[in-house]
C-alpha cells in the first residue's frame, strides 16, 4: 500500500494534519493532541489520508492521530444530536468519496442521512444572513 496523502501544515508546535473534507467549517476547532484524551490505540490511515475531521466530544477525540502530527482540525459538536450527525455524515462522506467524490450537500437529505440532518438544521443555516 502506498503512503497516505496528507494535507499537512507547519505550525510552531509541529505539524497540523488537515482533513480533506471540511463541510461544516464553523464547527471545526484546532485540537492539540497533548491537551485531550484519545484512545490508546493508534489508527492506520488509508492511502487517502484523513478524509473527514475527527470528532471531539466531551473532551475525547476519536481517532488517535498523534503519530502523524501534533494537532488537527476536529468537529466539536455541542449536543448529542450534532455528534450523531457528524459521525453518520463522516461515514457517508467516506462512502461517497470511494464512489467518486462528494458532488454536493444533497446527500444530507438522502435516505441514510435525513433523520440525522433534520435534528441539526441549525448547522445548515448558521451562516445565512437574514435580510
Amino acid at each position: 500500500m502506498s503512503e497516505a496523502q496528507f494535507l499537512l501544515q507547519k505550525i510552531p508546535e509541529g505539524l497540523l494534519i488537515h482533513p480533506w473534507y471540511k463541510l461544516f467549517k464553523e464547527k471545526l476547532e484546532l485540537v492539540f493532541f497533548k491537551t485531550i484524551k484519545m484512545p490508546d490505540k493508534q489508527i492506520q490511515l488509508s492511502k487517502e489520508g484523513l478524509l473527514n475531521p475527527p470528532i471531539l466530544y466531551k473532551g475525547i477525540l476519536v481517532p488517535n492521530l498523534s503519530k502523524y502530527a501534533v494537532a488537527t482540525l476536529a468537529y466539536a459538536p455541542g449536543t448529542s444530536d450534532e455528534f450523531k450527525f457528524f459521525a453518520e455524515m463522516n461515514k457517508e462522506v467516506l462512502r461517497l468519496h470511494r464512489e467518486g467524490g462528494v458532488p454536493s450537500f444533497e446527500f444530507l437529505f438522502g435516505k441514510k442521512m435525513r433523520s440525522y440532518t433534520e435534528k441539526v438544521m441549525h448547522l445548515l443555516t448558521a451562516n445565512i444572513r437574514k435580510s
